[in-house]
């Protein structure tokens, strides 16, 4: 099954109905039992709400924050990341530049604690990057930032985090408002409503000023490449190597 949902599906599939429909009436012209008849005028209302309920879920807002990344992106500049001062999931107040990303290779996802369908994803991916990456974990930062930072609670992070096995590398920030709306923004991740939230992620060296934006349903070992890439620079001077963009696809079977 494909990771992400194609926007175009519910149309089409809707017009397959309508195309079925319109060659049962056809041949209830050409002579065809009563019966047989009838069943086409049945299905023609039927027909009519399979669009409606198509283009009802295609465009309600409520799946809004499902639509997956088309892309990746090498970003041709580095990020200018405010120092807001918000707190973890342990309650304790950090400063989220200087604190969780200054000179260091990060991953950065956006979720909500109450997000039943994108966020899960986006959780097990991370837990998947984490477990891959084996002892070179410790290397890597990876940072949860919430979208709703009015319900999650540093208390509601810290158990989101659990139920993904999170190790002490990964970070769940939340704080006032204005001040992660300024991380938001920054990051390019900002939005108004929070079932619209973006399902990109955020794989950079701040030492290099490297960053690249891609999907958040890249399968986990994707993002990996991607981190290990960034991470030779810290280690050993190499030249900065990332994979192809053409390989970095964003939906695989």
């Amino acid at each position: 099954m494909r990771c992400c949902y194609k926007v175009g599906q519910p149309i089409l599939a809707a017009a397959g109905f309508l195309a079925g429909a319109r060659r049962v009436r056809k041949s209830s012209r050409l002579g065809e039992p009563p019966e047989k008849a009838a069943a086409g005028k049945i299905a023609r209302p039927t027909i009519v709400g399979s669009i409606v309920i198509a283009l009802v879920f295609c465009f309600s807002p409520t799946h809004a924050h499902a639509q997956p990344a088309k892309s990746t992106q090498e970003l041709d500049r580095p990020l200018d990341i405010p120092d807001a001062e918000l707190w973890n999931q342990r309650g304790e107040k950090i400063h989220f530049y200087s604190d969780l990303v200054k000179g260091r290779v990060v991953v950065i996802q956006s979720i909500f604690t109450t997000c039943t369908t994108l966020c899960p994803l986006l959780g097990t991916t991370f837990s998947h990057v984490q477990d891959t990456l084996g002892g070179r974990a410790r290397d890597v930062r990876l940072i949860s930032i919430s979208v709703d930072p009015a319900t999650d609670t540093p208390e509601r992070l810290k158990a989101w985090g659990a139920r993904y096995h999170a190790g002490p590398n990964w970070t769940m920030v939340t704080g006032n408002k204005y001040e992660v709306d300024r991380v938001l923004r920054a990051l390019k991740f900002y939005t108004a409503d929070k079932l619209s939230h973006t399902a990109l992620v955020l794989v950079g060296n701040d030492a290099t000023g490297h960053w690249v934006r891609t999907s958040g349903f890249v399968p986990a070992a994707r993002i990996v490449e991607m981190v290990k890439s960034l991470l030779e620079p810290v280690k050993s001077g190499a030249c900065f190597s990332l994979p192809s963009l053409d390989e970095v696809s964003p939906c695989e079977s």
